[in-house]
Order: structure tokens, then sequence, then C-alpha cells
């Protein structure tokens, strides 16, 4: 392959690289804009991002506790933990967001 100066570089999703000439790169893709600077004070900020971030694990929990076949296998005693875990989850979620409403 051959590269040229101002050619783009493209990993693909098996990790390949390939150039892209600017043109082709300008009409097939598009800025992502950046997401505005935060106003708010580091340590509410952080409160938010910890809500957002355990908001998604409780929901990737409880889908392999709803939806994976692999959940069934395991102990029942393993199975009862996991169902705390989530239900303590959900109970940091609600505090934070308490937090959150508070601010």
């Amino acid at each position: 392959m051959n590269v040229a100066p101002g050619d783009w570089i493209i990993t693909g999703i098996k990790g390949e690289c390939y150039p892209c000439k600017p043109d082709i790169f300008a009409a097939t893709y598009e800025e992502v804009p950046q997401a505005p600077e935060s106003t708010l004070p580091p340590y509410r900020q952080r409160v938010l991002d910890e809500k957002q971030e355990l908001d998604i694990r409780i929901t990737r929990l409880d889908e392999f506790i709803l939806r994976n076949a692999l959940f069934r296998e395991l102990d029942p005693e393993e199975q009862a933990r996991m169902r705390r875990q989530l239900d303590v989850m959900r109970e940091l979620s609600v505090i934070l967001g308490e937090r959150i409403s508070a601010f």
C-alpha cells in the first residue's frame, strides 16, 4: 500500500490498518463534537460520572441475570449473591441520584 502526506491511517474493526485519501475520509466520516466542559466542581462531576457508570453496570448485571443461560448454571448461592449485589448497586444509584438532586 502507498501512503501519501495528508492521508488518514484508519484502523479497522479487526485491527487492520489502511490509508484513506482526505476527500474520501471527509465524505465518509463526520467529526464528533466535543462535550462541553463541565461547570460543576470536580467533586460533583465525580458523583455524576459515578452514577452514570454504575447505572451501566446495573443494566449489564441485570441483563446477565435475566437473559444469560450461564447465570442459571451457577451455584444457587452464587446466584443469590449476584442478586444481592444488584440490589445494593440499585440502592447506591438511588443515593447518588438523591445527592445529584441536591446540587
